[in-house]
């Protein structure tokens, strides 16, 4: 199953192995042997796993197609959430899917659009 959706998370972004293997850093070799299945699924080594469900944003648990179990907490808590507009709490649910790069790239365009700081009820 975790090779299965390592070759779907790849395909529906039009990626190549070798892409992947170079971001999080691991040979092309270990990559490629990852993904057709010459290791075995649970010995692939955590720091791996845990790089790739990262560099996907999804969970290792939907890498390896287990169910995945809906959290008791709120992602943004409520009294957090009273304080953001509907426009911040959107930008906060979009850099949480975005992948490394994409989280990268919006917070260089952030800064160079930061302007002086301002009061928080101006907002």
């Amino acid at each position: 199953m975790f090779k299965e959706n390592v070759k779907k998370l790849l395909n529906e972004r039009s990626m190549k192995v070798g892409t992947l293997a170079s971001t999080i850093g691991v040979s092309y070799s270990t990559m490629d042997s990852i993904i057709n299945g010459n290791v075995d699924e649970m010995r692939i080594g955590v720091d791996k796993v845990l790089a790739i469900a990262e560099y996907f944003g999804v969970s290792v648990e939907e890498l390896y197609g287990r169910p995945v179990v809906k959290k008791v907490v709120e992602e943004v808590p409520v009294q957090a959430a009273n304080d953001l507009s509907a426009e911040e709490l959107e930008l906060i649910k979009l850099w949480r899917e975005a992948l490394p790069d994409g989280r990268a790239a919006a917070k260089a365009v952030l800064l160079a659009y930061k302007g002086p700081l301002k009061n928080k009820s101006a907002i």
